[in-house]
């Protein structure tokens, strides 16, 4: 997922002194979440009472639109305040949150150095910032991890929410404003948006039902591929007619929806294995934010009761665990099974499925892959030199997981080569590596 914004020291004298805000929802240690900073820009500090009532606002429309309604346990949110010398946007105030043209709804801040600084201190960490523009003038705008809208359009900031968590695109057809990338780019970086108008090359042909004609038309329900999207009216695709990613009036669609819960499991360590007793007595226990409903768990080589189990000290064994909800299908379901070590006492938490592109070097014939990061552990099988791998977490005990065989075998570090880490690796991967 994003890397965490960096902790950046800003001396600005004349501009007022930052306030921290409230915690509008703590789940739990900020590195364990994905963690949410609201800020407002264009309040004076007689309108404070203004951006907290507009930040709650906002917030209460997140948490009733799925799927952060069930997901909310995987998030922080924290507002932070600094007052501005003017209200609404302008290039003077506390950001210089401004409309890009006249009659345009872009925006852009000057002084995203500050603003950065300000979204680590509201939230110790940050993985998604919203600046709230005290305004009744429409408007909105995401750059990586950072997003802005109009203070008067909560629905517009969900909208803005959805690039920045879910790394979604514009479903709209037309902006003011000439497209920057091609509709192939556009398709290769966006989930919801496709060049492709067949129902076998869709990439959510998995949500498509059987009787539903490809592409789709005004008269169509369900998904399909709708024409027009990324500011494009012909030639790209998305996936429903109507969508948060398009319009204000419904949630986001199903394949929207899907790649949001993704982004959630990616931003947060959505459970932990605990031990309790010892020796042959000690038991294990799955415990997390979300109810134990969510998961579906299959113990290997112990008797257990759903997310419970006694595990004799030393037994070598593992638990899968997977996230059930049905609002992932197919391939993408991999991102939301994860594999625990019953041997570790702190449990090791491994993304099945997840993780960054490798391949085998050093080696002249073939590279053991085995079941435990020892070299005393069964061998599962052998990759060939300059084989390409999936890394699933960090190196432990100088051994590298990776996705192998449909499950996770281990591999000397010394042996791997990482690729460049905007090849694909997970945030929740570099996190479990600090």
């Amino acid at each position: 997922m994003r890397s965490r914004l960096p902790l950046l020291l800003t001396a600005c004298f004349a501009l007022p002194t930052f306030a921290l805000g409230d915690t509008l929802q703590r789940s739990g240690p900020a590195e364990d979440c994905l963690d949410l900073v609201i800020l407002g820009d264009g309040y004076r500090s007689t309108d404070r009472a203004d951006f907290e009532s507009d930040a709650n606002r906002l917030w209460d429309q997140l948490r009733t639109t799925e799927p952060f309604t069930r997901y909310a346990g995987l998030m922080n949110v924290h507002t932070g305040f600094r007052a501005s010398s003017i209200r609404g946007p302008g290039e003077n105030n506390a950001y210089g949150t401004h409309f890009v043209t006249l009659f345009g709804t872009r925006l852009r801040a000057t002084r995203m150095t500050l603003l950065l600084a300000d979204a680590v201190r509201a939230g110790g960490e940050a993985d998604a910032v919203i600046v709230l523009v005290n305004t009744n003038r429409r408007g909105g705008t995401a750059i990586g991890s950072v997003c802005f809208a109009s203070s008067s359009a909560p629905r517009v900031g969900i909208h803005e929410l959805g690039h920045v968590i879910g790394r979604l695109g514009d479903e709209y057809s037309s902006f003011s404003g000439t497209p920057s990338l091609t509709r192939e780019q556009l398709a290769r970086i966006y989930p919801n948006l496709t060049t492709a108008s067949t129902r076998a090359q869709l990439p959510w042909k998995d949500w498509v039902a059987a009787s539903t004609p490809v592409p789709g038309s005004f008269f169509t329900s369900g998904v399909s591929a709708f024409q027009g999207g990324g500011a494009y009216s012909s030639g790209l695709y998305r996936p429903r007619r109507a969508c948060r990613m398009r319009t204000d009036g419904p949630g986001f669609c199903e394949v929207c929806r899907q790649h949001l819960v993704m982004a959630l499991h990616e931003g947060s360590r959505p459970l932990q294995l605990v031990f309790s007793g010892s020796g042959s007595a000690r038991r294990a226990r799955l415990v997390g934010p979300l109810p134990d409903g969510v998961w579906r768990s299959r113990w290997s080589g112990v008797q257990a009761q759903g997310l419970e189990a006694n595990v004799p000290a030393g037994l070598d064994a593992f638990v899968d665990v997977e996230d059930a909800t049905p609002w992932v299908l197919g391939e993408h379901r991999r991102s939301l099974r994860y594999r625990f070590d019953l041997r570790t006492g702190a449990g090791a938490l491994v993304p099945g499925g997840s993780g960054r592109p490798a391949r085998v070097v050093g080696v002249s014939t073939r590279l053991r892959v085995r079941a435990r990061p020892t070299t005393a552990s069964t061998i599962l099988g052998h990759l060939q030199p300059g084989a390409a791998v999936r890394v699933l977490g960090p190196a432990e005990s100088g051994f590298f997981p990776i996705e192998f065989d449909g499950g996770t075998g281990y591999v000397g570090q010394n042996f791997i080569r990482l690729e460049s880490p905007t090849a694909g690796l997970s945030s929740v991967v570099g996190r479990w590596a600090r």
